[in-house]
Formats: C-alpha cells, sequence, structure tokens
C-alpha cells in the first residue's frame, strides 16, 4: 500500500478512504461554525431533509437513497415530524406505504444548509483554485452517482421479495377459506358431493302446516 508522508510523524495511508473521511469531518467542522437557525437539527438530519424531493417519497425509497434500514430512517422521520419539518401519509392505492413531504419550515431548514454548503464550496474553492476544485467536484459526482444505481437496484430487489411475501400469505388465506373435504378423496369428488347436496335439499318438498 503507497505511503504519502506529510510530516515525519505521518505514517496514516494515502488512498481515497483516508482522504474522504478528512474531508468529511473538515466539512462538519466548518459547517458546524455556521449559524444555526434550527438547533434542534443535527447533521444527519439536515442531511435526511435534503434527499426529500420536492413532492415527497416512500419511507422504503428514502431508507435506499440515504443507505439506511425502514427502521432507521423511520426514527429519524418520526423525529422530523414531531418538530414540524416534515409530513408523512398513507398512500391512497396501499395503506401500507408510508409517504414523506418536506413542510415549509423543512424547506426552509434545507434551502438554509444548500446555502451554508455553498459558502464552505466557495471557501475551498478560492483555496485550491476554481479549476481545481470543480474537476474535483465532477470526478466526485461520476464515481457517486454509481451509489445511487445500487440503492435502485437494492430497492427493486426489496419490492420484490415484499412481492413474493405477499403473493405466498394471499394464497395460505385463500386455502384456509376454502371448504375442507373427506381425507383421501379427490377434489372433484367432493365438489360433487357439494353440489348433490344442495340438489336434493332444493328439490325436498316443504310440509304444509
Amino acid at each position: 500500500m503507497a505511503l504519502r508522508k506529510l510530516s515525519a510523524d505521518d505514517v496514516l495511508p494515502d488512498h481515497v478512504a483516508r482522504w474522504l473521511e478528512a474531508v468529511d469531518r473538515r466539512l462538519s467542522i466548518e459547517l458546524g461554525r455556521e449559524p444555526r437557525a434550527f438547533p434542534e437539527l443535527r447533521g444527519s438530519h439536515l442531511r435526511v431533509l435534503q434527499i426529500i424531493p420536492p413532492d415527497g417519497l416512500r419511507i422504503t425509497d428514502l431508507a435506499g437513497l440515504a443507505g439506511m434500514t425502514k427502521q432507521s430512517i423511520g426514527e429519524f422521520v418520526n423525529y422530523l415530524e414531531d418538530f414540524g419539518f416534515v409530513g408523512t401519509e398513507r398512500s391512497a392505492s396501499d395503506r401500507r406505504v408510508r409517504l414523506v413531504r418536506r413542510t415549509a419550515q423543512g424547506d426552509r431548514a434545507s434551502e438554509l444548509t444548500s446555502q451554508a454548503i455553498g459558502r464552505v464550496e466557495r471557501r475551498w474553492s478560492e483555496e485550491v483554485g476554481n479549476e481545481r476544485f470543480n474537476v474535483m467536484k465532477q470526478v466526485l459526482r461520476d464515481l457517486g452517482a454509481q451509489s445511487l444505481r445500487y440503492a435502485q437496484d437494492a430497492d427493486g430487489q426489496a419490492d420484490q421479495v415484499r412481492d413474493a411475501r405477499r403473493e405466498r400469505a394471499e394464497n395460505q388465506l385463500a386455502q384456509r377459506a376454502a371448504p375442507e373435504r373427506p381425507v383421501g378423496q379427490p377434489r372433484y369428488h367432493a365438489a360433487a358431493a357439494d353440489r348433490g347436496q344442495r340438489g336434493q335439499a332444493e328439490r325436498r318438498p316443504h310440509h304444509v302446516k
């Protein structure tokens, strides 16, 4: 593994994971120095808010984009809803599906976050030069776009699993609701016997008092 010494004491590996983590830490520090209009929101809350599109999306889709489990993202959404940054509702077509949308306050928090990140980006661009900064950002876009495809693929697989489970459950319910037949008797014999019993009942004369 290649090593790049920044100083005599630097023995950390010179790979992308190290520098992405270092840049992320620096970004968090500099954003922490920005004015906070909503002190109840942490960086992780703001990240989730910015992932939510204007028209909203399903909790399951939000979990995929955020790289979180459905249970974990549900806790985030509940927190944001309690403080008035998002609203949730059940889908009209499937009551099991929970949809989440930003409120006006959530839109405001997301916009202020974008402005704060923009100020940090401008400082960094001045530090390393506009051309180098733009190239770096485009490379990150190219590499990071693949993670969105991974999330979409995983969500598609999850939908297939849910559909298969739902179909299996419906089949089991249908089997339980079907009339029982004597052990060893073929299904068509049971059906014929049932029709014969109904026909005899219909032909039986009624007693007149």
